[in-house]
């Protein structure tokens, strides 16, 4: 359950009603073309540089997301609303453009690149769960996680969506030397716009609580 979700309110319905009032709710208001870095932060390096070593027995560094290109809200990780406490008692906001095969996986209709927020959640050991968001008036946006195969990643569905303007699909992703990471990829689009939303968790119960609708 994504931690801005009322526990009454089924899923589907949540996304379906996201657009456009939710959306603040996974867009922050502060992030802007003028917040997020201008160089753009690859699709597959924010991956990759998210992948944990083999075996490891510790979650990532919050350190290990201070990759060029994202503008961070706070310098560190700050206290958690109550919300968000569920997964952890900290989080840290940032914004970037998104690429793409170098390319911004967005641009918008005044030929502007998209900006996505990016949200991690933790504790003082590290971050347990991070979430890349978008939401605009148009088509939904990209990147597709099928093409991350040509940067070298290994890809399984575990799962395939039901749905048709929303749904979700569960992946597997693997890297040589790295431990596999799940990744579930939801998208929401109507007659107000789209939204697409990336969470991938780290602990055992929430890994296990991914799904597909």
């Amino acid at each position: 359950m994504h931690p801005t979700q009322p526990a009454s309110m089924p899923r589907r319905r949540l996304l379906s009603c996201l657009l456009p009032m939710g959306l603040m709710t996974l867009w922050p208001s502060w992030a802007s073309a003028q917040d997020a870095g201008a160089a753009g932060v690859e699709f597959s390096a924010l991956l990759q540089a998210a992948m944990l070593p083999p075996k490891a027995s510790t979650p990532p560094t919050w350190t290990q997301f201070n990759l060029p290109g994202i503008r961070w809200k706070s310098a560190a990780p700050v206290e958690a609303p109550r919300a968000f406490l569920p997964i952890g008692r900290l989080y840290r906001e940032g914004s970037l453009v998104l690429l793409d095969g170098g390319q911004p996986a967005y641009v918008d209709g005044r030929k502007r690149p998209g900006v996505w927020a990016l949200r991690l959640h933790g504790s003082a050991q590290g971050v347990v769960e991070w979430q890349l968001s978008m939401a605009q008036m148009a088509e939904e946006p990209g990147p597709s996680v099928e093409d991350l195969e040509k940067a070298g990643f290994k890809l399984k569905a575990r799962c395939e969506p039901d749905g048709i303007s929303s749904g979700a699909k569960v992946w597997m992703l693997g890297l040589p030397d790295r431990s596999p990471m799940v990744l579930t990829d939801e998208w929401s689009a109507g007659s107000a716009g789209a939204m697409r939303m990336i969470t991938v968790p780290y602990t055992r119960s929430r890994v296990a609580e991914a799904k597909c609708f």
